[in-house]
């Protein structure tokens, strides 16, 4: 606790008391003396305004002053320390031990070259990865499709991890450029109209895509293309 007194001057009328009162013009200064709340011990001397750096001479203002510095110290957040891309890398091979060596090697090789790529940005732990991070990674890919497949479901099963080890509170996922895109096809047999159909659009192999293009000539209805002559064919429509 703290404790405020006067200093009075040898000119004051209350020279040599230590009281909250003063008839003095202008009011001699306020000390104090104690301990304050953070447990620091404070020899008699002159209150000082932490605003302004003058001596306090205003009791009232001195009680401000005097209950801020009796405030307890604000609680230590323990943070936890930042876990570093190497260990969290070396922590998902641990955990990924029962798969094969192939499995394994193919993990280390793209999670290498993430770090190294983390590293040109200085970034070296987890929390410190973002999803432009991740953009700008998978941009410079030059594998095949298959490949870069891989490497995705390596990444998203690394950040998985990460969030499940509580390396970081957040996936900064990336989904692959033909995620998260809808299309809308609209199917017609001669005389009916279906409503358009909304799916996730995909790479669709070649052999199946001729097929879609097959089914889409197939379901013209021959009476609305336009003719701008008769043809030898005519009487079949």
């Amino acid at each position: 606790m703290l404790h405020l007194f006067r200093r009075h001057r040898a000119d004051c009328s209350q020279a040599g008391m230590r009281s909250s009162d003063c008839s003095s013009k202008p009011k001699c200064p306020i000390h104090y003396r104690g301990v304050d709340g953070v447990g620091k011990r404070h020899q008699p001397q002159a209150l000082k305004d932490p605003s302004s750096g003058a001596g306090v001479r205003d009791w009232n203002r001195a009680v401000e002053i005097i209950r801020d510095m009796e405030l307890p110290a604000p609680p230590k957040q323990n943070q936890k320390p930042q876990t570093s891309m190497e260990s969290a890398i070396a922590s998902f091979l641990a955990f990924k031990a029962h798969r094969s060596p192939d499995v394994r090697r193919k993990a280390t090789l793209i999670l290498g070259r993430l770090k190294t790529f983390l590293e040109g940005r200085g970034k070296t732990t987890v929390p410190e990865v973002t999803f432009t991070d991740l953009v700008s990674f998978r941009a410079g890919w030059k594998e095949a499709s298959t490949t870069q497949r891989r490497n995705q479901e390596v990444m998203k099963g690394f950040f998985r991890y990460c969030v499940k080890s509580e390396f970081v509170s957040k996936n900064p996922r990336i989904t692959r450029p033909w995620q998260g895109r809808t299309a809308a096809v609209g199917l017609e047999s001669p005389g009916q109209r279906l409503p358009a159909l909304s799916f996730e659009f995909r790479q669709f192999p070649q052999p199946l895509s001729s097929a879609l293009e097959t089914v889409r000539i197939s379901s013209i209805n021959p009476a609305t293309i336009p003719r701008s002559s008769p043809t030898r064919y005519s009487h079949l429509v």
